[in-house]
């Protein structure tokens, strides 16, 4: 079964040894998916076959991260698309049938994304759907972490609204402005209470990962790692 959202995955060319890893474990659990990269300089290793990499041009720094993807994503097509970083590895497969089965009935021009991981379910919420072994649900306008970089399907207009935000406002966190903890912090603290709906799953998710920023940070919170042949 093919996925019905095109899978974007962000890099850079300081954090090469993440997409490395990334797209190790994509190709072993998710062979059928083909996502595209988009990063700067091209890799110094092969990506798997089924991966695509689309430069966005010279890597000026992270300072400029969320205008390079608000640059990028202006001029795709797509409404809707799955988006993440590339800091994580799949440790399942994903599933592409609970994705295409379910997502499409809640997602619409008044959604700022659908999350497919774990995350969105620890924050606040509410079950508007009980599948018996899962449930959607639907965040509460108050709650934390309303905009992510986690793997999401993105409503590509509010991504862009949320990217131009992060790259062009006056607000100040304690991350430089531009960079993805920039946008994260400043764009869920100007989502809350927007009106906009946040949907994920509950019970069961279709994307299990880990994130590999923390294989060096804290491995007490990750879930044991699954062991892969590396790339050449």
């Amino acid at each position: 079964m093919s996925l019905k959202y095109k899978f974007y995955i962000t890099t850079s060319d300081k954090v090469m040894w993440t997409l490395k890893d990334c797209s190790k474990a994509f190709e072993h659990f998710c062979p059928n998916v083909e996502p595209i990269v988009l990063g700067y300089s091209r890799p110094p290793f092969d990506l798997p076959s089924n991966f695509k990499f689309v430069s966005m041009g010279a890597d000026r720094g992270v300072e400029y991260w969320a205008e390079d993807l608000y640059n990028t994503f202006l001029a795709i097509e797509d409404d809707f698309f799955i988006w993440g970083l590339d800091d994580y590895e799949f440790q399942e497969p994903l599933d592409v049938e609970m994705i295409n089965k379910y997502c499409p009935r809640y997602i619409d021009e008044d959604t700022n994304w659908f999350g497919l991981s774990e995350g969105p379910s620890k924050r606040g919420h509410e079950v508007i759907d009980d599948f018996l072994d899962f449930k959607v649900i639907k965040l509460k306008q108050n709650a934390e972490y309303r905009v992510t970089c986690q793997v999401n399907i993105w409503n590509r207009k509010r991504l862009l609204h949320y990217l131009k935000i992060a790259s062009t406002s006056s607000h100040r966190t304690e991350h430089a402005p531009g960079t993805p903890w920039h946008f994260e912090i400043l764009c869920s603290h100007l989502a809350k209470n927007d009106g906009y709906e946040i949907y994920a799953f509950k019970d069961k998710i279709p994307a299990h990962y880990r994130g590999l920023n923390y294989t060096v940070q804290n491995e007490e919170i990750q879930p044991p790692r699954i062991g892969l042949k590396a790339n050449k």
